[in-house]
């Protein structure tokens, strides 16, 4: 009975761990412990993070005035009720959060595009946490060591 009984308590912590309240004030320790891989309905959930600075000939744009932009991946599960809420990018010399109000959603995952991103980079390490609603739960989910490319390469 001891034992049913500390694994039915280890079941509802380890639940309970990382999900958060849409009310939650989320903390910069948060972001940086954010899980790389939640598991939500049997699937392993992850993000794919692809981020530039564009400097084509039709911006007439150079790296120093050009935003930074991106496409963030929710992958691993094509359930249309997961919510993407926010997005945070940084490293240790910067935070930058952006309100996510519109994503795609296809078979392979949810996707959102950002284009006005911060001046960082190029070729800087970042990590990305999404804030996202599933089953009237929140999650926080994380990229680690994304590299910040330049558009077209040179």
């Amino acid at each position: 009975m001891k034992f049913q009984m500390a694994v039915f308590l280890f079941l509802i912590i380890s639940l309970t761990m990382c999900s958060y309240s849409n009310n939650d004030f989320i903390t910069i320790n948060d972001l940086e412990n954010a899980e790389e891989y939640l598991t939500l309905n049997n699937d392993s959930v992850y993000l794919d993070v692809f981020l530039w600075r564009n400097i084509t000939d039709t911006c007439q744009l150079t790296t120093q005035d050009s935003l930074m932009h991106g496409n963030i991946d929710i992958m691993g599960m094509d359930d249309e009720h997961i919510i993407p809420q926010l997005l945070w990018i940084f490293n240790n010399n910067g935070l930058w959060e952006y309100d996510i109000a519109d994503f795609n959603e296809d078979s392979i995952g949810i996707n959102i595009y950002i284009d006005e991103g911060p001046k960082w980079g190029p070729g800087i390490m970042v990590d990305a946490v999404i804030r996202f609603e599933y089953q009237s739960r929140v999650y926080l989910l994380k990229s680690n060591d994304n590299l910040i490319y330049i558009y077209p390469e040179q």
